[in-house]
């Protein structure tokens, strides 16, 4: 046990430089910090949250909607394939929903997605 202490005693720089070199790859690395592929926010009431039993997609819409174009511009889209953040996203979007909140939506200004819906990055 003492040599293992004192291997991490004498070694102790490189260690904190490895793990600090190691958090920083992860942080870099992170979904959260990765992805600033929306180039706008909207901060809104929404009106409606849909989603179907055969399908993930979730689509929702606020009292005003913002012009996107060639897209439809009738609902925001959450695809399908986002896994686990998508949970979370239908969890904050029923949240405001529900408590008749405001919130904020960070989607792509220029690119529409499934549907010829605006895609959605960010819900929070």
């Amino acid at each position: 046990m003492i040599d293992l202490v004192r291997s991490f005693r004498g070694g102790g720089a490189r260690v904190g430089s490895a793990l600090c070199a190691l958090a920083l790859t992860a942080l870099a690395a992170s979904p959260a910090a990765a992805d600033n592929s929306y180039n706008a926010n909207i901060y809104g009431h929404l009106t409606t949250v849909l989603t179907y039993t055969g399908d993930t997609t979730i689509l929702f819409s606020f009292d005003k909607m913002p012009t996107v174009p060639n897209c439809a511009g009738v609902y925001f889209v959450i695809p399908a394939d986002e896994g686990l953040a998508r949970q979370q996203e239908l969890s904050r979007l029923l949240t405001a929903y529900t408590t008749h909140e405001f919130i904020n939506i960070g989607y792509h200004g220029q690119t529409c997605g499934p549907g010829g819906y605006i895609l959605v990055y960010r819900v929070g």
